[in-house]
């Protein structure tokens, strides 16, 4: 098997990390040393945002677990089965929540349950050593986080700004196409569809990322700001460019016709990455209209279409403009700087 120089670097960074925290571990007589080596392989990852995600997020649940713990036991020192209930009950709540939070927020539940367990059950008989457990193993995992963060900080630290890109990258091709075969009237096969659901799945995972990137020191702010803004855009196109698609497949053919000097229009801006222009929705909206009873509602459709197309190819307009300004080639007008600099992870 062949080892990249990414995996031998990784390898490295683990090794020395763990040597470091478990000889230090062991010199200053922490009783379980092996603690800090385990924190070591836990935290450790390519990427250095990754790295410091999890360091806060370990500490923290191991912290509060262990304030909890003590709470805990002042309280049923003298009643080791209420002691028991109420860390199971605490530590079950700890665990539902990091169900439900489907961010890497959730490891640190994890982390407060799984030590709350740890700690106040298996101390249960002996509650008068609780505070030199939970010290020692705050103590443990802090050394762990520590050595690892500062070897990471040292050896060939890792950004994940060139994952971040090379996922915009990804993305924006794939929905200027989807884009496109819609206003082309091409419809998707079965090969087609997946691909956008891929594509879908994977512009949402940013919101996963982003826990990370937040801790990652070189990736600027703004730049964060920048790709979630995209990522807000090209999630509310999704459902636009669905609903397109429908609307024109269920028109008639007289309004197909007439339809495709507006679609041929829109296709130009789409391509141009420009806003579309005003008479764009009035040409739609003016579409022809059967004689029969079926007029007002094939009006509400044509009103529809205008809407959705004029707010298809603005979002599509401004996610060019923002993905330009990200890439450094142009500077934001000030109304749209303003809503970018306010983007915040998008809620999953």
């Amino acid at each position: 098997m062949k080892v990249s120089a990414d995996q031998l670097i990784f390898s490295v960074k683990l090794f020395v990390a763990g040597m470091i925290a478990f000889a230090i571990a062991v010199r200053i007589g922490l009783p379980n040393p092996y603690w800090a080596l385990v924190t070591c392989c836990v935290c450790m990852n390519p990427m250095s945002g990754a790295i410091r995600s999890k360091a806060v997020y370990r500490f923290t649940g191991t912290f509060c677990a262990g304030f909890v713990t003590l709470a805990m036991v002042a309280l049923f020192a003298s009643a080791p089965l209420l002691l028991i209930a109420a860390s199971g009950i605490v530590a079950t709540l700890a665990f539902g929540i990091s169900f439900l939070d489907r961010t890497p927020r959730s490891y640190g539940f994890q982390l407060f349950a799984i030590t709350l367990m740890l700690v106040a059950v298996a101390g249960v008989d002996h509650p008068e050593i609780m505070f030199d457990t939970v010290v020692a193993r705050v103590s443990e995992i802090t050394l762990g986080i520590l050595a690892t963060t500062l070897v990471d900080g040292v050896i060939a630290p890792r950004s994940l700004e060139g994952a971040l890109r090379a996922r915009l990258h990804r993305w924006l091709p794939s929905i200027e196409t989807w884009a496109k075969d819609v206003l082309d009237g091409h419809e998707a096969d079965a090969q087609g569809e997946h691909d956008r659901l891929k594509t879908l799945a994977d512009i949402t995972s940013l919101s996963q990322l982003t826990g990370a990137l937040r801790y990652d020191p070189t990736i600027h702010r703004d730049d964060l700001r920048h790709a979630l803004a995209i990522q807000q855009r090209l999630l509310r196109m999704v459902p636009l460019l669905s609903a397109i698609g429908s609307r024109i497949a269920g028109l008639g053919e007289a309004e197909r016709l007439a339809l495709r000097p507006s679609l041929a229009t829109a296709r130009a801006h789409l391509d141009a990455g420009t806003e579309p222009p005003p008479d764009l929705a009035d040409a739609v909206r003016a579409l022809p209209l059967d004689a029969s009873d079926a007029r007002a509602w094939q009006q509400l459709i044509h009103d529809a279409l205008a809407d959705m197309l004029a707010e298809m190819l603005t979002l599509w307009s401004e996610v060019s403009r923002i993905e330009a300004a990200l890439s450094g080639k142009a500077k934001l007008a000030p109304a749209l700087a303003r809503t970018v600099s306010e983007t915040r992870a998008f809620p999953l």
